[in-house]
């Protein structure tokens, strides 16, 4: 947006608004090259209370204020407050700027701030000063660049100082307002940690445990907000109190702040992938057919013999894949006394069957079924071997878990779906309760979730009166947030080698899970227990209906290149929702004043992932299951391939 055509307006209350929302951190950055001297008149002035009698433009006001040596040193004060990440959203009552950067970068298919551009966007401390930090942090295009007032008295341009001598600073204050913008470092954070509302995350790590806060990016705020526009299903609508105290941000959209809200179906479906009910009649037909052409073909003896060994194999292999389609079971789980039935059964199934019924009841045909039959009901079968292959897992089930009362905020961007990484808590706790500190059970260990109910809602803003320490009642700044009830089944999968007692299953179910009370259901608690195959797991859960969540990185799309695509092809699909899966490290953790039990601590930044609602396929059982990852700069929940 060109800033000339917006002083072009003769109406000066209009022209104050229109200029007011063109410095705007959610606005397109005004273009001021040709007009420079307006734009910085402009911000001086919008400094002071906007109201019928003040035109931005008047150079006398802007002349006064910039030969005001007290008025200069609260804008160079305001400066150290502005910030890349806010500690005070959602709760206003934390303090301290934040100017870091994400380290590194993350896998495909994992969203921060690390893929924008840093730019310093945001300015939170006090609501007395969010008007004065406009002069020097409002961001605004000049020769091509986004930037701010501030950052071009630091670089101390030259058509920026001469703009500035016009408008009436001198030399002296020109000089004291530079020393003071010096004073502000481009890095900044918080080594005291001694606050009563800043929250701390124990995570594992790899030098034990780490302690950690998450912090919200501006610039992921801005471009969420204005992608959400106009997006009534994927918006939900956040309402700061006192968003003045909040930060520039917030205070922009009066307070109300948009996030992504999930929105997904199909939880009144079946979560399984239910078994082929057809069997395949030709497997049956061509190797009988097979067996006796052999049979009564006239071969040399040796060469006859090798064909019907041969044969044999193979009507050995579709008998045992008939039997399990059949009776829903294997082999081994079929008494051999049971052989007569069988071959009945077989015998009607070849007779009821158009493709089958040359074969029923014929002579050869019964003699070779029992003997075949007869012998694969009294042999050990396959399963045994496939057991010292497959069996070096087992499977801890919690079918059933009513969870109440959950944090709705999967993270300060996403609001209706449970955090993934805050489910990794719970699974962490449980473990530890269930095996021990002893025992390495996070790197080794991962968790599928089935979600079977779901439910959201918003916890009403509290405006009751309080009595304030002055004895006068006062309205209380409450923040809004959101709630979800929903019940799911956890499935953990440990190493067959740990030793775990099926009796303390159900005492080591931890009682919280992302600030909601869990519940067990009484009928379900005999279902609490260990599982070798991860198929038998599932039949046994009593609840039918329900997505199982996988991860979903979009490797196929072209949605890698902007934040808006991704979101764009996520919100199409009810299948797909976004959730914080994990944290991006903006500093190394080290000790810090008032750590959490002394850990080494850093500020984080959440990360939002992809995952896709579906049904079970026990064809892809890895597709379900979600590790926890230790990174040089983060921590995640995904799978090796995510």
């Amino acid at each position: 947006m060109e800033f000339h055509s917006l002083i072009a307006n003769n109406d000066p209350i209009v022209r104050n608004t229109l200029i007011k929302r063109a410095f705007s951190p959610f606005a397109v950055p005004s273009i001021v090259d040709d007009v420079l001297i307006n734009a910085i008149c402009a911000l001086v002035n919008l400094t002071q209370k906007l109201g019928p009698d003040l035109d931005v433009l008047d150079k006398t006001l802007c002349k006064s204020l910039l030969q005001n040596q007290k008025w200069l040193g609260r804008v160079a004060r305001s400066y150290q407050f502005c910030i890349t990440h806010n500690l005070k959203f959602p709760d206003y009552r934390v303090h301290g700027p934040l100017r870091l950067s994400t380290i590194g970068s993350l896998p495909q298919g994992y969203w921060t701030s690390f893929k924008f551009d840093r730019m310093i966007v945001d300015w939170s401390n006090s609501a007395s000063d969010i008007n004065i930090a406009i002069f020097l942090t409002a961001i605004f295009s000049y020769q091509g660049q986004s930037t701010s007032l501030g950052q071009l008295i630091l670089r101390d341009d030259v058509k920026v100082n001469e703009c500035l001598q016009q408008l009436g600073i001198t030399q002296r204050n020109l000089k004291y307002l530079k020393e003071g913008l010096n004073k502000v470092s481009d890095d900044f954070t918080l080594t005291d940690l001694t606050q009563p509302y800043l929250s701390q995350l124990r995570f594992p790590s790899k030098e034990g445990y780490v302690s950690l806060t998450p912090v919200v990016s501006s610039q992921m705020q801005i471009k969420l907000h204005n992608w959400l526009k106009g997006k009534h299903q994927n918006q939900w609508v956040h309402y700061c109190q006192r968003p003045s105290s909040v930060g520039r941000v917030a205070s922009s959209v009066a307070g109300k702040l948009l996030v992504y809200r999930n929105r997904f179906l199909d939880l009144n479906k079946n979560h399984t992938q239910n078994p082929v009910q057809i069997f395949d009649n030709n497997q049956l037909l061509k190797v009988f057919e097979e067996w006796l052409s052999v049979k009564s073909g006239l071969l040399p003896a040796n060469h006859k013999k090798a064909l019907l060994r041969s044969n044999l194999i193979q009507i050995d292999f579709v008998l045992t894949t008939w039997i399990a389609f059949r009776f829903k079971k294997t082999v081994d789980d079929v008494s051999a006394n049971e052989t007569d039935k069988i071959v009945a059964d077989l015998n009607n199934y070849f007779a009821t069957s158009y493709t089958l019924k040359t074969l029923s009841y014929k002579p050869d045909i019964i003699r070779l079924l029992k003997q075949r039959v007869g012998r694969l009901l009294k042999r050990p079968h396959q399963k045994q071997e496939q057991s010292s292959e497959d069996g070096k897992v087992k499977y801890i089930v919690l079918p059933d878990l009513n969870i109440s009362h959950v944090n709705g905020y999967a993270s300060d961007y996403v609001v209706g779906f449970p955090s993934l990484i805050g489910c990794f808590g719970f699974v962490h706790h449980f473990l530890r309760k269930l095996i021990g500190t002893g025992q390495d059970i996070v790197s080794k260990t991962s968790f599928a979730i089935c979600l079977h109910e779901y439910g959201l809602h918003r916890r009403g803003v509290i405006k009751e009166l309080t009595m304030n320490s002055m004895d006068s009642l006062a309205v209380p700044g409450i923040n809004d947030s959101a709630h979800c009830d929903f019940k799911m089944t956890m499935i953990i999968r440990v190493p067959k080698e740990l030793t775990i007692a099926q009796e303390m299953i159900p005492l080591s179910i931890p009682q919280k899970l992302c600030g909601g009370a869990v519940h067990s259901n009484i009928s379900t608690l005999n279902m609490n227990r260990v599982y070798d195959d991860i198929s038998e797991a599932i039949t046994q859960l009593p609840s039918t209906q329900g997505r199982w969540l996988t991860s979903d990185n979009l490797k196929d799309e072209e949605t890698e290149d902007t934040l808006e695509n991704w979101l764009t092809v996520i919100s199409k699909d009810y299948s797909k929702v976004i959730t914080n899966v994990g944290y991006h490290f903006l500093e190394k953790p080290y000790i810090k004043l008032a750590s959490l039990q002394e850990y080494k601590h850093a500020f984080v930044e959440p990360v939002l992932g992809a995952v896709k609602l579906c049904i079970f396929n026990p064809e892809k059982v890895e597709d379900y299951f979600w590790q926890y990852t230790v990174r040089n700069n983060s921590i995640l929940i995904g799978k090796d391939n995510y």
